[in-house]
């Protein structure tokens, strides 16, 4: 009989931590932003920090944040490289809704 008793207590213990774990992981779920990707592969990919930030990845993020308004501090980037960030941003929504528009 204890064993069955023990038995219950563990099915029951795990299935409330299981279900507090799903609630929590939709609750506490972390949107990234579709365009981080896609953008840090259009930049050269040289992370040399030229641009003032800590790579390609520090840049990307500072322009999907508007932290950063021109494409052109990215030294090693071509004039054609720019146009097309500035062209992809602009018409690729964030998870706001919102388009950004930068310098090339």
């Amino acid at each position: 009989m204890e064993i069955i008793h023990a038995v219950m207590v563990m099915m029951l213990l795990g299935a409330t931590l299981g279900l507090v774990l799903g609630v929590s992981s939709k609750l506490l779920m972390v949107h990234i932003d579709p365009r981080e990707e896609t953008l840090e592969a259009m930049l050269p990919g040289l992370d040399c920090g030229a641009c003032g930030h800590p790579g390609c990845k520090g840049m990307t993020l500072a322009l999907l944040s508007g932290k950063e308004f021109k494409v052109s501090v990215c030294k090693p980037s071509k004039l054609e490289q720019r146009l097309s960030i500035q062209k992809y941003l602009a018409e690729h929504p964030g998870p706001d809704g919102k388009t950004l528009h930068v310098e090339a």
